[in-house]
């Protein structure tokens, strides 16, 4: 997105900016063949908040400066984090009563884009212009949200337990009353399809069971999970793939077919075993 050259320089000797500093920012910009608000960004001569306000008076926006607000997981989960960083775009807010959705950009001019927020959630989207940073700094938040998601499903005395401590009879005897694995293991699939995920991996290793996602082709590990939930994970895994649950030492390949977010949505499955257990 192109911001008019002319009208931020004008910005910026309204917020007493030296014509020194405009005009060397100026040179820079010539010398790299770089638009002028990205060498300003790069040599942080103003604030990035104050930078960001004044782009947004600019081109006719609101600002809204991310880090001031609260937003809910199931949000911020509507623009997938490898879109949300791709196009600069975040949701940040549902208005139920008046069928609106928040949207933070770095580039409100981008039709196209609004247009397949709106259609994909169903709602009018209101524009909001904010900051690179500002986007970077939200993503960052993803992981660390998808990690507090799935511990906070746990017990607190199985969520805290430590790798080589021994666990109770009564505790692997009540797995199946005390942690609710179905729920575990219809949300690794839930958060897996909303990123954009083309894999998933239930991993056990010596001390935990670990939970990857591939996203464009990197994979992510989003979160360590007690070693003690890996074969009931496992096991639902195998149920929902109609495969059997009591061969543990063989290959089994089958298939998820299940609605997420009311959409119709498959799964391959491969389970392999290993030396710490077996690997969906």
């Amino acid at each position: 997105m192109m911001i008019p050259e002319n009208k931020l320089i004008e910005a910026l000797r309204l917020k007493g900016i030296s014509e020194d500093l405009i005009q060397s920012t100026l040179d820079e910009a010539r010398q790299s063949r770089s638009p002028f608000f990205e060498t300003l960004q790069k040599r942080h001569i103003v604030a990035d908040e104050i930078l960001g306000k004044m782009v947004a008076d600019i081109l006719g926006y609101p600002y809204i400066n991310l880090s001031k607000i609260q937003i809910p997981n199931e949000v911020l989960e509507i623009v997938p984090e490898n879109i949300a960083l791709k196009q600069g775009v975040i949701t940040f807010e549902v208005n139920e009563e008046k069928n609106i959705i928040k949207i933070a950009t770095v580039n409100p001019l981008d039709l196209e884009m609004i247009s397949d927020l709106e259609k994909k959630t169903g709602r009018e989207a209101e524009v909001y212009y904010t900051t690179t940073s500002n986007i970077k700094n939200i993503i960052g938040k993803y992981n660390q949200e998808l990690k507090h998601i799935f511990l906070n499903m746990l017990p607190e005395h199985i969520r805290f337990l430590k790798p080589d401590e021994k666990v109770s009879e009564a505790i692997i005897n009540n797995i199946s009353e005390e942690i609710p694995i179905v729920k575990i293991f219809d949300t690794i699939l839930l958060h897996a399809y909303r990123h954009h995920a083309s894999d998933i991996h239930i991993e056990a290793t010596k001390q935990y069971t670990v939970i990857r996602y591939r996203i464009d082709g990197v994979l992510h590990k989003i979160v360590n999970l007690p070693k003690i939930i890996h074969e009931p994970l496992v096991t639902r895994c195998k149920i929902l793939s109609s495969l059997r649950i009591d061969e543990t030492r063989a290959a089994q390949d089958g298939r998820i077919n299940l609605k997420l977010d009311n959409d119709s949505v498959s799964f391959r499955v491969s389970i392999l075993p290993t030396h710490f257990g077996e690997k969906s």
